[in-house]
């Protein structure tokens, strides 16, 4: 009776997953593309923000593709320097020679755990009401990134913009689970927003007026906790009708991924913190997608295991969910420029499980603050 009814729970929980696959990433993957709802949208007064600290290295290689930008309208990139102990001034101050529209801001001494209270300060001195985030180790793909974004951009009304920021791709082996766990998120803040529901975005790009920053008091609501200055401050303000999405390739900007175990847990584990400051319903419905994920897998191998004899019924609950979830997966890497990841969905799929339901829970419950 035990194992009938695990079996039942393993064929409803697969059916959930089904019925979330298509309701979201494939509703969004096959639906109307964003860049055909570009409103064209005079050029906006914009600034684009960057905190960094100890970021010399980086600074001297990708900030001058981010002052290049062919953007004909009003723009500053203003840099807030948090109180870094590097060659960061001396590296700014190079620059500022060299692009007149670079501003500096330099927050000495620190006084808080993070970026938030560096930021915030950034935010308060941008000369344009339009912000743009990224991060020092950022490098957009192309000159035209900063129009894309903020083509969508509704003059109407205080809105924000979710771009993509996809990891570079590297022969180090960290590098294929890095991309593929990147896409997995991007997909899951993506379909959302598409569908009018949006919990999230990434502070490596992203547009946000600045009167949505103030609406929210800033990130007071959350500064107890050191990481979320991206997600966090989306997740307080964005609605359906003020958050579009932007994936075109020409927008993408491109980061490093993690090289080493310690330093990618490290990174996951501030991520999955900040996620605690989330709406209660957003980190339900999100609890229940994870859930059914790792369930479905892992009832997979017990009743395989336990009852042999339903070993075919698994397997085709198991390829029915493969033959929904794979296309989808395949046109989200080829919208987001990772075909070469398509050979080993699969493999992936199965990790994330094994991610969702066992080392993510462990990481939440180990969490601490990370230090900036």
């Amino acid at each position: 009776m035990l194992y009938t009814l695990l079996l039942l729970f393993f064929l409803f929980v697969t059916f959930l997953q089904i019925l979330i696959w298509l309701l979201f990433p494939a509703r969004w993957l096959w639906g109307k593309v964003e860049h055909a709802e570009q409103r064209h949208t005079p050029l906006l007064p914009v600034t684009v923000l960057i905190c960094a600290r100890n970021e010399a290295a980086n600074l001297s290689k990708n900030l001058p593709i981010i002052l290049a930008q062919h953007y004909s309208g009003s723009m500053e990139v203003l840099v807030i320097d948090d109180d870094s102990t590097d060659a960061t001034p001396a590296v700014l101050a190079e620059l500022q020679q060299k692009y007149p529209l670079l501003n500096t801001l330099r927050i000495h001494p620190k006084t808080h755990a993070g970026k938030k209270m560096a930021l915030e300060q950034g935010i308060r001195a941008a000369k344009y009401p339009w912000l743009v985030f990224t991060d020092a180790d950022c490098a957009p793909t192309s000159q035209s990134w900063l129009q894309h974004l903020l083509a969508l951009v509704n003059v109407d009304q205080p809105s924000i913009v979710l771009g993509y920021a996809p990891m570079e791709k590297s022969g180090n082996w960290l590098n294929g689970w890095a991309r593929f766990e990147t896409i997995y998120t991007a997909m899951q803040y993506f379909s959302t927003a598409y569908m009018g529901w949006p919990f999230m975005g990434v502070g490596r790009n992203m547009a946000m007026h600045r009167s949505l920053f103030d609406a929210a008091g800033g990130f007071s609501s959350h500064l107890h906790i050191t990481g979320g200055d991206d997600d966090l401050l989306v997740n307080s303000v964005a609605k359906g009708n003020n958050t579009h999405i932007c994936t075109i390739p020409a927008s993408f900007v491109y980061s490093p991924a993690k090289t080493t175990i310690k330093g990618w847990v490290a990174q996951k584990r501030r991520h999955i913190t900040a996620g605690t400051g989330y709406k209660t319903w957003h980190n339900m419905v999100l609890g229940g997608v994870a859930f059914t994920h790792a369930v479905h897998y892992g009832l997979a191998v017990i009743l395989c295991i336990v009852t042999p004899e339903w070993f075919k019924w698994v397997l085709l609950a198991y390829l029915v969910r493969q033959a929904v979830v794979v296309p989808v997966y395949a046109r989200a890497f080829v919208r987001l420029r990772a075909q070469s990841l398509r050979p080993f969905i699969p493999f992936y799929d199965g990790v994330m499980a094994i991610w969702l339901g066992a080392v993510a829970p462990v990481l939440l419950l180990l969490g601490r603050k990370k230090q900036w």
